[in-house]
């Protein structure tokens, strides 16, 4: 083998540097001007390299929500936020979000959702461009409301389940619950017979390898949201949590695919055996159909969905579904356990639409009678978003009310904040579900003001579901039950804001039989 000669050695030294100039002069040249722009917004103080990540270093999950939203109070509604070389801007001022919100130019999902993807691959939450307007227009039928009104159904049934093991609870003396555990696991079946048109029994089979595996997902994304180590996934992919990860990430992949696989048999035989009742099933009325079913008919360019495409949609309805709906299940019963009164005029308008049987089965069209209960469930909505905090990411550098905003800034918009907001909301502290009735209340809410669901084309596309099921559950748990909050209601609780809103300490909720 021949030596490189000192000319072919200098001219090998030159395309290299030349190599490494170019890949790392556009990255740097690309931070000179965020810098430069970045000037011209306010935040804390910052160091080299390091930016604002020392803020965050050594708080608790819990702590960290306070600094988020004492940056708004401070800073103001435009603050910026370094975390080493990654730039982002916090927004709350209404104007900033409708541009943001309400236009289609910003609709990439910020870089905090790139740990959902191991499990939602590219599903609606986190699909970008193209595939996520295409996948946009093929979903929406699901949401219709023919088929919601076959959802109730579903609703209702699990909500007596629900109420069956409260009962349950109460007959072994236990009168003092942990709500939130009842709920996650009601959701859970809500979502799963809703989505994939089989019941997992989550609530009678706590034990079972999905629920587990379900628990696991969430201690990660619990995990990874607050633990620098865990960010990063060079550092992250070394980790036990990361096998215990891949492992959650199997069963629950296995579990929707082979259900996938059996439906999409079902549904081919089913053609071949009544084409024409077939054709009546788009809409849902000749049986119940589940999401997956939705799924299995649509087309996108002329072309059925793969069996991946469906399950990325399906998993991206079982997260959304799932902790978003406990959450806010968990704090409209501490609201109506804090505010007797309230519960008193819900349990009034529930009797009142339901009658005092508590078998009568609510449906669609009772459900809608609940008016009062909406406005708690909105007022709820408000003072604790279950996604607390929303996130984009700007792809190329654009204006923003007379603010130039560089490429590849994460944009963060905390529904928890605003809803907080003096200047939004009159008393923000306080639980006034009137606030939210548009024929009484004379307090005028801007619609960027109140984002619970998002807004405009990225919205929640599950919004009405997610109403029409909490009524269904808490309509079935307050007829039953009177519900009295365990602790000091004059002091506030303790919130994490993960990408669904918790409690840093569980509530507790002192139950008893209603007696009419």
């Amino acid at each position: 083998m021949s030596l490189l000669s000192p000319i072919e050695v200098g001219i090998a030294a030159v395309c290299l540097l030349l190599a490494l100039i170019a890949i790392t002069y556009p990255p740097l040249r690309r931070l000179q001007r965020v810098r430069q722009l970045a000037a011209q917004f306010r935040g804390a103080p910052s160091l080299p390299l390091v930016g604002h990540a020392h803020l965050f270093l050594g708080l608790s999950p819990a702590e960290a929500c306070t600094l988020f939203m004492g940056l708004f109070d401070r800073y103001g509604g435009t603050v910026k936020l370094w975390l080493g070389p990654i730039f982002s801007l916090l927004l709350s001022d209404v104007s900033d979000l409708e541009v943001v919100l309400g236009g289609t130019q910003l609709l990439e999902k910020a870089d905090e959702y790139d740990a959902l993807k191991r499990w939602l691959n590219e599903g609606l939450l986190v699909s970008r461009g193209r595939k996520w307007f295409a996948r946009r227009k093929v979903l929406t039928p699901a949401f219709h409301f023919k088929i919601l009104e076959q959802f109730v159904e579903i609703f209702d049934r699990q909500a007596r389940q629900f109420v069956q093991s409260l009962q349950v609870a109460l007959q072994s003396k236990r009168d003092v619950v942990h709500l939130v555990d009842y709920i996650h696991l009601c959701a859970l079946d809500v979502i799963c017979e809703t989505a994939m048109g089989v019941s997992i029994n989550a609530q009678t089979n706590v034990d079972s390898e999905y629920v587990r595996a379900v628990k696991t997902i969430s201690m990660v994304l619990h995990k990874r949201m607050f633990n620098i180590f865990y960010r990063f996934d060079w550092t992250y992919m070394l980790t036990s949590l990361a096998r215990a990860e891949k492992r959650a990430l199997n069963v629950l992949h296995n579990f929707t695919e082979k259900i996938i696989v059996q439906r999409r048999a079902e549904l081919l035989r089913s053609i071949s055996e009544s084409p024409v009742q077939h054709d009546d099933v788009d809409m849902g009325t000749k049986r119940k159909m589940a999401f997956l079913d939705i799924l299995l008919q649509s087309k996108i360019d002329d072309k059925p969905l793969t069996n991946l495409d469906i399950r990325e949609e399906v998993d991206t309805f079982m997260f959304e579904g799932h902790d978003t709906t406990s959450s806010a299940i968990m704090f409209f019963f501490y609201n109506i356990a804090t505010y007797p009164e309230c519960q008193r005029k819900c349990v009034e308008e529930i009797v009142s639409v339901l009658g005092r049987d508590t078998k009568t089965p609510v449906t669609y069209e009772l459900l809608n009678k609940l008016h009062y209960v909406d406005l708690c469930i909105k007022e709820t909505l408000r003072m604790y978003p279950s996604v607390p905090l929303l996130g984009r990411k700007v792809l190329e550098e654009c204006e923003i009310n007379g603010k130039i905003i560089p490429a590849g800034t994460n944009i963060g918009i905390a529904p928890l904040y605003l809803g907080r907001c003096e200047n939004l909301f009159s008393d923000p502290n306080t639980f006034k579900p009137e606030r939210f009735d548009v024929v009484t209340s004379a307090e005028k809410l801007n619609p960027y003001a109140y984002i619970p669901f998002s807004a405009g084309p990225r919205n929640c596309i599950g919004q009405k579901f997610a109403m029409l099921e909490i009524k269904a559950i808490v309509a079935n748990v307050l007829r039953s039950f009177e519900i009295d909050f365990v602790g000091d209601a004059s002091e506030p609780p303790v919130l994490i804001a993960e990408l669904i809103l918790r409690t840093k300490d569980p509530l507790m909720f002192k139950l008893k039989e209603r007696v009419y």
